[in-house]
């Protein structure tokens, strides 16, 4: 079969999504009735890509609830509206204020008691693999140019000029697990010296990731990593915006059900995340 022309394929491919968008629109408005009891919103996701009964989205387009979560001040949704929320791999593209504010939002939008998911890339981890020059960990991360290897799909990115050579270089993976492109898995080059002392402690870590921004190319596209979170932060944030019992778990590892099946928490993100959950806790009245 003769494949489309690439412009005309360009021309209906917004056509398709929004189609598609519409017809899990719909489908999400009858779920609120279908599922009254089992509502949960998704942060960071589409309804190209979700579909999951009676739960719903949050995203630039294409969700439920059309809105920029790096921009947004206040979400519009209604106070209590969801008993669980959850988020995989989106937050590492927000900045600390940005995440501030998803957060507070978040807890307004939760019912009391409600429980919250995130996932995102463990940077203690990050640190601990460029501390054993761990190359094959590095590696991990969804697939890339067709490639489950990071390394065997950067090096397509070398041969077309869409990286550098210096990308190879262990320490310049860790700078991109902060900042990355949008479309590309790579980010600023940078010095080792400074990976390094991040590496011994000496260095603080918002420092360092403060200082991948300051070093990310303006030619590149935005649209990918812009920071660097680990347990400590995401807990002194989850506290910040009213969240208790904040706790450290593991792939699957949830005492809500749902959270512990295939829709939710990724086998490919398994090797390199951080899951933590957290409680809205109960009004006192």
């Amino acid at each position: 079969m003769a494949r489309m022309n690439p412009h005309v394929a360009r021309i209906l491919r917004p056509i398709r999504d929004r189609l598609l968008d519409t017809r899990w629109a719909v489908r999400r408005r009858v779920d609120r009735f279908r599922y009254p009891y089992n509502r949960g919103l998704i942060l960071g996701d589409r309804n190209l890509r979700w579909r999951v009964p009676g739960w719903e989205t949050a995203d630039r387009m294409y969700a439920d609830y059309t809105m920029d979560l790096n921009s947004s001040p206040l979400w519009p949704i209604p106070d209590d509206s969801f008993s669980l929320v959850y988020s995989s791999h989106m937050f590492e593209h927000l900045s600390n204020a940005a995440i501030s504010k998803a957060l507070s939002q978040a807890h307004r939008v939760m019912e009391s008691a409600g429980v919250i998911r995130l996932v995102f890339p463990d940077f203690d981890e990050v640190l601990e693999a460029y501390r054993r020059g761990d190359r094959e960990w590095h590696s991990m991360r969804r697939p890339v140019q067709g490639r489950q290897d990071y390394w065997a799909a950067l090096d397509v990115l070398i041969s077309k000029g869409l990286a550098k050579a210096e990308h190879r270089e262990l320490h310049n993976r860790v700078a991109s697990w902060v900042v990355s492109y949008g479309g590309l898995p790579i980010g600023p080059i940078i010095d080792k010296a400074v990976v390094d002392r991040v590496a011994d402690g000496s260095m603080p870590r918002e420092e360092f990731f403060q200082f991948c921004r300051s070093k990310a190319d303006p030619a590149m596209r935005p649209g990918g990593h812009k920071n660097g979170l680990y347990f400590d932060k995401i807990e002194r944030l989850l506290s910040g915006a009213g969240f208790v019992a904040v706790e450290k778990l593991s792939y699957r590892q949830s005492s809500v059900p749902i959270f512990n099946t295939p829709e939710f928490d990724f086998e490919m993100h398994k090797g390199y995340s951080l899951y933590v959950e957290a409680v809205k806790p109960p009004s006192i009245t």
